[in-house]
């Protein structure tokens, strides 16, 4: 007789909010002052419509993705909407707007530039390469070079 397993896992609502902690600089803000204040993303999201006119209001899928999900689509924010949530948030208008442009710059797909010390090091490992008379050179001499270069960067 063949045996059935009913023990399986299932799949249940609670699984769809297993999200990672939150990833850019406007993210960790909002979420560092919100868990400090004691308030949940809904409760800061209607307070932050209370502020705004009826025309700027968000809609709270909005402004939960924006609390939870990696923004790839961050644009230019309003000075009236980055008040009202700096304002929320008990953190200053500026700090806001700077934690809002370095999630711009750094979490925007495509946007990612490679950071000038790896290209120093790798200038300078064809340099070396150029400037060396071996044709063949050891694991050894490769990995001290690549170390060498690691460090100085």
């Amino acid at each position: 007789m063949p045996r059935y397993n009913f023990d399986r896992t299932k799949k249940t609502m609670n699984n769809r909010n297993n999200f990672p902690g939150p990833k850019s600089p406007v993210q960790q803000l909002i979420a560092k002052r919100r868990e400090q204040l004691g308030l949940s993303t809904r409760e800061l999201h209607r307070r932050v419509n209370g502020d705004l006119d009826e025309n700027n209001q968000i809609p709270l899928s909005t402004f939960w993705e924006w609390c939870n999900r990696s923004n790839k689509r961050s644009g230019i924010i309003s000075d009236d909407l980055a008040t009202a949530i700096a304002r929320n948030i008990e953190v200053p208008v500026e700090e806001f707007k700077k934690a809002w442009d370095l999630s711009r710059l750094h979490f925007t797909e495509g946007s990612i530039p490679e950071p000038q010390a790896q290209k120093a090091s790798i200038e300078m490992l064809i340099e070396i390469l150029d400037n060396d008379k071996r044709q063949f050179m050891s694991k050894k001499t490769i990995l001290n070079i690549a170390r060498r270069l690691h460090q100085s960067s």
